[in-house]
């Protein structure tokens, strides 16, 4: 099997581009996002058009765009 190189593509406070030799699991891409954004995994969602992307769940070959959102985050404002 030729070796490729899957793209992911996370949008949080920032873009973030992450590159995996294998398929990754949500998980997988918590642990990369956590290590950068210093959220706890746990505490993260994924996205991924329009559905959940779960811990277990894999992607499909290919780049993937990911929407992670802070579970239970305060909403900002004034105050």
């Amino acid at each position: 099997m030729k070796d490729t190189m899957i793209n992911v593509i996370v949008h949080l406070n920032a873009t973030h581009s992450f590159d995996f030799m294998e398929i990754p699991s949500g998980k997988d891409i918590k642990e990369r996002l956590t290590l950068i954004e210093k959220v706890p995994s746990d505490m993260l969602s994924l996205r991924i058009n329009g559905s959940i992307l779960g811990d277990a769940d894999f992607l499909t070959i290919g780049t993937a765009v990911v929407r992670a959102t802070i579970k239970n985050a305060l909403k900002g404002g004034k105050g």
